[in-house]
């Protein structure tokens, strides 16, 4: 039986595992630790972003943040999972300077897509954005069902939810 993600807090307890696990398998461990946050309405087709600056201070050093957009939360947890592998190839590119992106982020280069097919995502070309269209190519949504718990995405928004779900 899956386990059932009904709020956010349990959801960025699950990415946060996913994240480890993410950066053992595809990056061999070599990615800074990272805050997952969640965001509303910033980005409106974005499922994800990076942000490129240590922005978040937590015990007198600074962290990178990765935001998965609250709004596209209602899909499978694999293509959740997907954004966030997504957002840790462009931390990958930020540690080691390479330029996966132009036009303020939103074009992904061909650079970013060697990153990203060999993180184990599939990516598609569309000509404004690049290859900004990624989900996990087969090998890695099979690696993601073997590899992180089963779970199931069913956030709860109130509390009349959260008590009449048992």
């Amino acid at each position: 039986m899956p386990y059932i993600i009904k709020t956010m807090t349990d959801l960025a307890g699950y990415l946060s595992t996913a994240f480890q696990a993410f950066n053992q398998h595809s990056f061999h461990g070599l990615l800074p630790e990272v805050i997952i946050s969640f965001e509303s309405g910033k980005r409106k087709h974005a499922y994800g972003w990076f942000y490129t600056v240590k922005a978040w201070a937590v015990d007198g050093g600074a962290k990178y943040g990765i935001v998965i957009a609250s709004d596209h939360l209602d899909r499978p947890i694999e293509q959740i999972c997907g954004t966030l592998l997504h957002e840790m190839c462009h931390l990958y590119a930020q540690e080691n300077d390479i330029q996966d992106t132009s036009r303020s982020g939103s074009y992904h280069n061909a650079r970013f897509r060697e990153i990203a097919e060999q993180a184990g995502l599939a990516c598609t070309f569309h000509q404004k954005d690049g290859w900004a269209s990624t989900e996990p190519d087969p090998v890695m949504l099979q690696w993601i069902r073997e590899h992180l718990p089963q779970a199931e995405c069913k956030l709860v928004f109130s509390l009349r939810e959260m008590l009449s779900d048992p």
